[in-house]
């Protein structure tokens, strides 16, 4: 698979799921999805971890890591990113999985007593969570998650803190946002005009990108071109290819004022079918106790038994005039046992008044996506 599919295939599949299953705002990372699932790859072998891959629309795994990890070590980007690993104390974890780890994903990694003390490693992990995301993420696993199966948790966790090149200027009073049902709410919003704004057409969406002051880092909105249309059903017809397509268009789209009128947004959300999402797309055996392939993680003929019970998600992002915050954070949980670009106009003038679209790319790697169907 090409290296754009493995950029934009993750997030590309779980936006197409949740814009079909979600009613409500929804914000994920693809980045911190895609750390961990790439750190769970690491320890799978054969039939097991291509069918990861094949999700993740990455057949070389070197290359996926190598996305993954030069993300990891570019400290210019305003991004904190978090790995770590927690396993079970009588766990056999290989020295060449724990090695890959700790040199590739800059890993920290803890062994506990799941079954002595499973409710303070949700606790510490919960904590973990909440100082690597600046407070934006207080509890990622519920209570009762861990079990006295579970054997390892591995870990990943995203803070930005991005400031716009140029401040955006409240709307005085507060303007109409249109919701899908056709309902029209009153909403704080802040505008802008700016030849930094870059503009592009598909023959689906209106895009601009709104480049922050932090190196390499941008949001991009986006709009049906058909006002009769809605958000979701486009999305839900763009391929990776189209995707990434349409971003890169809009890196020539610049020098003409684009007047951007938009929402102030605040965005929590917690994504709790990503389990059955991959199930529904052909990841089987990575959920099956002794069914998986676990050899490149563990030896221990009981430990290779094991299976992913479940996989927690939540992101959050708030944005306002001088910027942008957002954070994320997931946990995959492991038991022993089953339980097209077109000239744009010369007047440029785009209001986002109605559902829309955002992603926010540090590196041109995705690091959150999500949609706003009414701001709050």
């Amino acid at each position: 698979m090409s290296g754009t599919n493995c950029k934009h295939q993750l997030g590309v599949s779980l936006l197409q799921k949740l814009c079909k299953d979600e009613k409500s705002n929804f914000v994920f990372s693809p980045l911190s999805l895609g750390t961990a699932f790439a750190m769970l790859a690491a320890g799978l072998k054969g039939d097991t971890k291509e069918e990861l891959l094949q999700f993740l629309g990455c057949k070389n795994e070197t290359a996926l890591h190598e996305m993954y990890a030069s993300v990891l070590a570019n400290k210019d980007l305003p991004l904190k990113i978090a790995n770590k690993y927690v396993a079970q104390d009588k766990v056999t974890v290989l020295k060449d999985f724990d090695e890959f780890l700790k040199t590739k994903y800059q890993s920290e990694v803890e062994t506990v007593d799941f079954v002595a003390n499973g409710r303070a490693v949700e606790q510490k992990i919960n904590s973990w969570v909440a100082e690597k995301t600046n407070n934006m993420i207080k509890t990622l696993l519920p209570a009762n998650s861990l079990t006295p199966d579970t054997i390892m948790v591995l870990l990943n966790a995203v803070y930005f803190k991005g400031t716009w090149v140029q401040e955006f200027q409240p709307v005085p009073g507060k303007l109409d946002f249109t919701l899908k049902d056709g309902t029209i709410v009153k909403k704080d919003f802040m505008t802008k005009t700016s030849k930094k704004f870059h503009y592009s057409e598909t023959d689906k969406l209106r895009l601009v990108k709104i480049p922050y002051n932090e190196a390499k880092c941008y949001m991009i909105v986006a709009l049906p071109i058909d006002g009769t249309k809605h958000i979701d059903d486009v999305l839900q017809q763009m391929s990776p290819a189209d995707m990434a397509t349409a971003i890169k268009n809009l890196e020539s789209g610049g020098g003409l004022p684009v007047d951007l009128t938009m929402p102030k947004f605040k965005i929590e959300y917690s994504f709790e079918t990503v389990k059955s999402h991959m199930q529904q797309l052909g990841v089987d055996k990575i959920f099956k106790a002794g069914v998986g392939d676990f050899s490149n993680m563990f030896s221990n003929s009981e430990d290779l038994a094991s299976h992913v019970s479940t996989i927690f998600h939540r992101a959050v992002v708030e944005v306002d005039e001088r910027g942008t915050k957002a954070a994320a954070a997931t946990a995959i949980v492991m038991n022993k046992r089953m339980s097209l670009g077109r000239l744009p106009p010369e007047n440029i003038v785009v209001v986002l008044n109605r559902p829309f679209h955002f992603q926010i790319l540090c590196a041109d790697s995705v690091a959150f996506a999500g949609i706003c169907r009414g701001p709050m």
